[in-house]
């Protein structure tokens, strides 16, 4: 039976008495990537700072590689990237990068990290002189630094532009096929829709969600349909498959529980119809739906 890398068991935390998170319970496994989901404010870095031992909890334990005691090697088993770019004065980013290292017993080459963080021309630049995009590649890189099992990226491509968010996410990707494990958040659902194997949704206070895309969108159960068409509005009122209906103008969107239904009726106006295009709900909109209690 595979065992899981961290095993999360009925977690709670409050602030001045107000509950932050409810009773999570939720496992990790080798080589997965899971996005943690939530509105703003719902306990996301929280969650991530208890389990990396950052901030105690009120109630429930964090079982790291079997181990509930967090001792100071078992610190080289994970790795961190939090929210905010730290950015120490007078520090160059050899030194920083050097300095990571030295924590760990048997850190990446520092030549993979420099490369990682794609800083070649700048590596005796100070921090204070980075972008903000440079900041974080470079806090990624250091996250990496120690050659951990479990990397946590807390909002990882804030303050990068497109170009950078793609090549972060193909290294994530990378370094996933050599075993690592990735727990994610961030507010860019499109990328995490595209490299995150399993994702975990806070709605107050509580995991609402733990699954695939694929068992996210079975729980909505909606599929959108978009077309063009002259045909009055008022003739689709009587499909029995519709969820809603918006139109503007001649183009009609509808979201459907059981698209099966809808084609079916759909089918004797086919003629009718240009720019037909039916697609599963994004991440996105998923996670809307979800956050807002539509169904």
């Amino acid at each position: 039976m595979i065992q899981p890398i961290l095993n999360v068991k009925t977690i709670s935390k409050s602030y001045k008495n107000k509950v932050i998170l409810n009773d999570i319970s939720f496992e990790l496994y080798k080589g997965e990537i899971v996005a943690l989901l939530g509105e703003n404010g719902a306990g996301k870095s929280t969650l991530i700072s208890i389990i990396t031992h950052l901030i105690p909890q009120d109630s429930g334990h964090v079982l790291l590689f079997g181990k509930q005691k967090f001792r100071k090697n078992d610190r080289e088993t994970i790795g961190v990237m939090l929210q905010h770019s730290f950015s120490l004065s007078k520090v160059t980013v050899k030194e920083s990068i050097m300095l990571a290292r030295s924590y760990y017993s048997n850190p990446l080459p520092y030549t993979e990290l420099l490369s990682l963080a794609g800083l070649k021309e700048k590596e005796d630049t100070f921090l204070t002189k980075l972008s903000g995009g440079q900041q974080r590649r470079l806090s990624f890189s250091i996250a990496l630094a120690g050659d951990s099992e479990l990397i946590f990226l807390d909002e990882p491509t804030a303050g990068m532009d497109s170009h950078a968010r793609y090549q972060f996410w193909q290294t994530v990707s990378h370094y996933q096929k050599k075993g690592k494990t990735f727990f994610i958040t961030s507010h860019y659902l499109d990328e995490l829709e595209m490299i995150a194997t399993r994702f975990l949704i806070l709605k107050n206070n509580s995991l609402t969600f733990n699954g695939t895309i694929e068992q996210l969108r079975e729980k909505t159960g909606q599929t959108e349909i978009n077309f063009t068409s002259s045909i009055e509005a008022s003739l689709f009122n009587d499909f029995t498959a519709v969820h809603s209906h918006s139109n503007l103008g001649t183009r009609h969107t509808f979201l459907t529980n059981d698209i099966n239904t809808f084609i079916n009726e759909l089918i004797p106006y086919l003629n009718d119809l240009e720019n037909l295009s039916i697609k599963p709900h994004s991440l996105e909109t998923l996670f809307n739906q979800l956050s807002k209690g539509e169904n």
